[in-house]
């Protein structure tokens, strides 16, 4: 085999036509047929693809992944001790006014070891009103349990505590 035929040979196996043959080019390249021009239609449909794709992930954390969740309010609270009387009064300094729109219910309870012992007390309750700096409730313990104030988002699936108080006992 001459070389002239082992490099014709190697050209049309690598689809490239050989070095000779310019019939159908342009400054000395020759055309490949159809099947050539597959490759980068389908890389451009893949890439407009994945820019779709990454511009829904992007957009879903921008505004979040449904318009049914609902953060934890950052409300602080401080809590005295009356030891005379055996109550907590439990103030809110500060931090978000807790209304409907970010509040279902607000509630203060007393345990023990991590069991409910008794107290229970709803500070807020949906509807009218709030719970705001300055704002305060009351409740009864015994030394040693712990008092918590625990919220529900508005939608009563969402729940937190958003303070915590150990009894002195």
């Amino acid at each position: 085999m001459t070389r002239s035929n082992m490099r014709r040979l190697v050209s049309s196996l690598l689809g490239q036509g050989s070095s000779e043959d310019t019939t159908g080019t342009t400054d000395g390249h020759r055309f490949f047929g159809r099947d050539r021009a597959v490759s980068p239609i389908v890389a451009t449909i893949i890439l407009i693809a994945l820019v779709v794709v990454m511009g829904g992930v992007v957009a879903s954390m921008v505004f979040g992944f449904g318009s049914g969740t609902q953060q934890t309010p950052h409300a602080k609270f401080t809590f005295q001790y009356k030891k005379s009387s055996n109550t907590v009064i439990v103030r809110d300094t500060g931090g978000p006014k807790l209304t409907s729109s970010n509040t279902l219910s607000l509630t203060v309870n007393d345990t023990s070891n991590g069991a409910p012992s008794g107290s229970h007390t709803t500070w807020y309750s949906g509807g009218s009103g709030s719970v705001g700096a300055g704002g305060q409730t009351s409740i009864k313990v015994n030394p040693g349990d712990h008092v918590v104030v625990d919220w529900t988002g508005p939608n009563g699936k969402n729940t937190a505590t958003l303070g915590k108080f150990n009894v002195p006992g």
